[in-house]
């Protein structure tokens, strides 16, 4: 590959929405925060510590009996969800930390 000589038109999306194949026999409820398993496929968020999250789902979907054979559009962005209890609730103090889900919901 060379260096550019001219200019180009270097196509753009913002990366902010994306479709992704979602894990055999789940459900996912649009509105849920989502993540990737250990495999790269679609799950609900839980606290599981394997998982990376991915963002809210836009569509209720279920999972086949095949890894990716259904997809689900997910959205990065910010969003207002339910805050969790006792240990886990996130606080003030929490602002500019890392914090944990701890299901699609919290």
């Amino acid at each position: 590959m060379v260096a550019l000589t001219a200019e180009r038109d270097t196509k753009q999306r913002s990366g902010a929405s994306f479709s992704r194949g979602v894990a055999a026999n789940v459900t996912i409820y649009k509105g849920a925060m989502v993540a990737l398993n250990a495999a790269g496929w679609l799950v609900p968020f839980t606290a599981a510590t394997t998982l990376k999250a991915d963002g809210i789902a836009q569509q209720t979907v279920t999972g086949t009996a095949t890894n990716g054979e259904v997809t689900c559009e997910v959205e990065r962005g910010v969003y207002r969800l339910t805050n969790s209890s006792a240990g886990d609730l996130i606080t003030r103090a929490d602002i500019g930390t890392d914090c944990f889900g701890v299901d699609d919901d919290q």
